[in-house]
């Protein structure tokens, strides 16, 4: 049985019948394809179990794909053969060699990565629950059969949701407008959207109605629970029964469940009679409790509260209570991951609610998903009692989660304890215990609690306290962290203590575990925290996304890490008189402010920059500093004191800012191009050979030749000052005063800028540059040596120099060097005229400046005037018309030719003999030449 699917650019149809492509087999070679896509489905819905059937895919981009597939029993396929043709001349590209069986029970279609179906698509789901995702144009899904997720990229506030009165969904966004049919889900990057209200999910929203009240439906985690829990097999009543449990407790009473829902959907107390009426249908058998809510929450006044119709136009609202999180192989990472986080899977956001215990809160009484019996030794039902957090206490843990926040995509909304609500974690207080509890993220009510321990340690609860502390560790459980000498990997012993985790249980590196010391604990989670969350979560990139100062009071003691998403930031040391070092690598610590006591030595390993975060720039103070950057560029400006300055990677620049240069510093560029900014014959920089083509900008007289891998010098400030360069191709560049710049070895230019300045060239071919036009200068020669005036009177003299460049030409003065040789190859190969071609004489000048011979140089002209090839007598000919201007008798050719034919002569020598020739060098007028110039563009 054949089956053909043809895919073009106008629509992209896709039926997946009994097919997975959860687990679809990589397509070897698939580049050949020109497609971007990771993964190649085959379709084996209309073959029966036993039977083998041919199936074609045709490619807008050319290709065909054959594959021969057997059905071998409805959940298993495989693959026999397959073929890559060129579809227009049936040629065989690629035989795919070797069977594969793959499952037929699951599907997952992802277009989002597949940018050559980014048109109008349709994506057919099967009977099983389908996750389909449409990457542009104007798609139409129908996800059939099962529970079925329409995955759209971005947040919701991006797309205009539609529901139709058949229930079809329209969603509208930057890139198209879909149709979804027969969805139930919707998933967007931050919040996710239940649509089968006439299903699973209605079944959800009425039973919290009833049990729980209307209210809770804002608690999108409990949603998601219950959600789960039906989608994967539990039956209503096992829901309904499950819920009143966590509600009343396990062993709750006929009576307590009346009263139960006379309060949530009718917002009244149950009259004695009421209660005996209702009760007594239960103990007559014609309900049981669970039944009696089931019908309860069927009602119409329940359906009202939770205004299902709405919720039908809407969705309902629901995150995944806890997903499980795979390790990553690295220690720092892997040694503070606890089994589950909220949401989706790594690297994902979450929305997480947040309550703090009230009078009126309920805990769940459940053995397995709860909190067991009240008579057992569950934290809700200790027999100390409870004590309720303080203001203070309660907007320090605030801060605590908040700081979280800052460094990953987590999204906090506090919400009221109640007998009705509560938050994913939940904040409650445990007297008679020594240390708190926490439960991390997980399926069961109780995930999410923190249990404090009440201690002297919370009656301080400010940044560096132990109680701020505290809080952070714990909110880093409820969020999914564990400690690192007890997790699922144990921590190397070097990163397991209160540095590198506020996790740890260790205040510094090889102390024992659970020390309490009176030291200054960590302000902020720490590096492998961020890390980690990070993993779990993604990165916040809009922490602090612009132009961020980091900078810190006189003596403040700092104990912190850094994280930063995007803008041009700075470390800003320069109110401090205490030396720093400070790195701007992600990763990586800096020392800096007053030393602290760690437990046990003084220490000021205090700041650290998170991994991945960019900071550009660093300031140092007027002690002694040591700034390292990182790979991207970045300005290090010493301050006062003898700094030490690196750049690493990236074009860096040292000392620029002018109120930030006191002091002898020392500077290390990297292999990039740098920029230093010199003030002092002290200041020193380092660069070794290979690191880019670096600048040095100084206010007073400086010479490269001790600095033999540095390439430019500028000068700069109000005073006469001088510019040496050193053996390599300088730039060196005056200020506005009278200078003296000098070249040195090899091909300089010279840049004079203004006032009366002497350049010098020296060995090599320099350059002096102007900035104007030719015709505002008036240029001199005198002696040999060349003088450049300005309209303003300013006057340059030059000596060694053999180039000069204008704003609209350029002027070669070597005609007794490199110039010379090019006006005299063009006179006698091309002829005089061609001296005026400025862009001939430029093409000469490039070859021989940079390298090429006499010799080569006419012997290429040749070529060019004669061809390939030319004989001795069209040189002859060609030499006597460029000098004589006659052509040569038969006798003088005859002689000419004979003494090249004789080997006296070369082509090359002949022309070398004639170019240097005294007839020559007078046509082109040499000794004119060498008084003005000769031009070149």
């Amino acid at each position: 049985m054949a089956i053909s699917l043809t895919f073009h650019n106008e629509a992209h149809s896709y039926h997946f019948d009994n097919m997975d492509v959860n687990e679809l087999y990589a397509f070897k070679n698939a580049e050949i394809l020109g497609a971007s896509y990771e993964t190649v489905a085959s379709w084996t819905g209309l073959l029966l179990p036993g039977q083998t059937g041919e199936i074609s895919t045709i490619h807008s981009n050319g290709f065909t794909i054959k594959r021969t597939i057997q059905n071998i029993d409805g959940l298993t396929a495989k693959i026999i053969s397959e073929s890559v043709f060129k579809t227009d001349t049936d040629e065989l590209l690629l035989q795919i060699d070797g069977e594969r069986i793959f499952s037929l029970q699951v599907v997952s279609i992802n277009l989002q990565a597949n940018k050559v179906f980014a048109d109008d698509d349709v994506l057919n789901g099967n009977d099983f629950n389908n996750v389909l995702r449409g990457y542009g144009g104007n798609d139409r899904i129908d996800g059939r059969k099962g529970i079925d997720v329409a995955y759209f990229s971005g947040f919701g506030e991006d797309y205009k949701v539609s529901v139709k009165i058949n229930n079809e969904i329209s969603i509208e966004g930057n890139d198209g407008i879909d149709l979804l049919i027969n969805i139930e889900r919707l998933h967007f990057d931050d919040e996710w959207l239940a649509f089968d209200l006439n299903g699973n999910a209605g079944l959800v929203s009425k039973m919290i109605g009833a049990v729980f009240g209307h209210e809770n439906l804002v608690n999108t985690t409990n949603v998601g629970t219950f959600l789960n829990l039906l989608d994967n097999g539990f039956s209503y009543s096992e829901l309904m029964e499950l819920a009143l449990t966590i509600r009343l407790g396990a062993e709750f009473t006929d009576t307590q469940v009346v009263k139960l829902l006379y309060e949530n959907l009718l917002g009244i107390e149950p009259s004695n009679s009421e209660i005996a009426f209702w009760t007594s249908k239960i103990s007559s058998g014609e309900y049981t409790p669970v039944s009696l809510a089931t019908m309860a929450a069927n009602t119409a006044i329940n359906k009202q509260n939770i205004d299902l119709d709405g919720l039908s136009k809407t969705g309902l609202n629901y995150a995944n209570a806890s997903t499980t999180v795979p390790l990553t192989s690295l220690n720092h990472i892997d040694s503070l991951l606890g089994h589950y986080k909220w949401g989706e899977g790594i690297h994902t956001g979450a929305n997480i609610t947040y309550s703090f215990r009230t009078d009126t809160s309920i805990y769940s009484s459940d053995e397995i998903l709860g909190y067991g019996a009240p008579d057992g030794n569950g934290e809700p039902w200790q027999t100390d009692g409870i004590a309720f957090l303080d203001l203070e206490q309660i907007e320090g843990f605030k801060t605590s989660l908040e700081a979280w926040a800052e460094y990953a995509n987590i999204r906090l909304t506090e919400i009221k304890d109640s007998a009705t609500a509560s938050g994913d974690i939940r904040i409650s207080t445990l007297p008679g215990v020594t240390s708190s509890i926490t439960y991390q993220p997980d399926l069961s009510t109780r995930g999410g609690d923190i249990w404090l321990a009440i201690s002297n340690d919370l009656n301080t609860v400010t940044k560096g306290s132990s109680g701020y502390a505290t809080f952070l560790r714990e909110t880093g459980h409820a969020l999914g962290l564990e400690h690192p000498d007890e997790g699922r990997v144990i921590a190397d012993k070097s990163i397991d203590a209160l540095p590198f985790s506020v996790m740890s249980k260790r205040d510094f590196i090889n102390d024992s575990l659970n020390n309490k010391r009176d030291i200054l604990y960590p302000t902020t989670p720490m590096l492998n925290d961020i890390a980690a969350i990070q993993y779990l979560y993604g990165a916040n990139l809009e922490t602090r996304s612009d132009n961020t100062i980091y900078s810190w009071l006189p003596d403040q003691v700092i104990y912190e890490t850094i994280w930063d998403g995007d803008g041009t930031d700075t470390i800003d040391w320069s109110n401090q008189t205490s030396s720093a070092e400070i790195n701007l690598a992600g990763g990586t610590w800096s020392y800096l402010g007053p030393y602290r006591w760690d437990g046990h030595t003084n220490t000021n390993m205090n700041l650290a920059i998170a991994y991945n975060a960019i900071i550009e720039n660093a300031n140092g103070g007027s002690g002694d500093d040591i700034l390292t950057g990182n790979s991207i560029g970045n300005f290090l400006n010493g301050g006062d004191g003898n700094d030490e300055l690196h750049g690493g990677e990236g074009t860096d620049y040292f000392d620029f800012e002018s109120s930030m240069r006191a002091g002898n510093d020392t500077m290390y560029g990297g292999p990039d191009d740098d920029i230093y900014v010199l003030d002092s014959l002290d200041d020193t920089v380092v660069e070794l050979e290979d690191e880019g083509n670096d600048i040095i900008w100084s206010e007073l007289t400086y010479s490269l030749e001790n600095l033999e891998n540095v390439e430019k010098l500028f000068l700069f400030g109000s005073a006469s000052i001088n510019a040496t360069g050193n053996a390599l191709a300088n730039e060196l560049r005056g200020n506005s005063y009278d200078n003296i710049l000098e070249g040195k070895e090899g091909n300089d230019t010279l840049v004079g800028v203004a006032g009366n300045n002497r350049l010098k060239g020296d060995e090599g071919i320099d350059t002096a540059i102007y900035l104007e036009a030719i015709d505002d200068y008036n240029i001199i020669i005198s002696d040999l040596a060349w003088q450049i005036e300005s309209k303003t009177g300013e006057i340059d003299n030059l000596t060694d120099i053999e180039r000069l460049k204008f704003l609209d030409t350029n002027i070669a003065l070597d005609l007794d060097g490199n110039a010379g040789k090019v006006v005299k190859v063009i006179g006698a190969v091309l002829g005089k005229k061609t001296i005026e071609k400025k862009e001939l004489v430029r093409v000469g000048l490039n070859l021989v400046d940079n390298g090429m011979d006499y010799d080569a140089l006419i012997a290429l002209a040749l070529k060019f005037k004669l061809g390939n090839g030319f004989t001795n007598s069209d040189e002859v000919k060609l030499l006597y018309q460029n000098l004589l201007g006659i052509t040569p008798s038969q006798a003088h050719l005859d002689f000419w030719t004979n003494k090249l034919e004789s080997g006296q002569f070369t082509q090359t020598s002949l022309a070398l003999f004639a170019a240097d020739h005294d007839i020559n060098t007078a046509n082109i007028d040499l000794i004119g030449l060498s008084q003005t110039g000769i031009a070149y563009i």
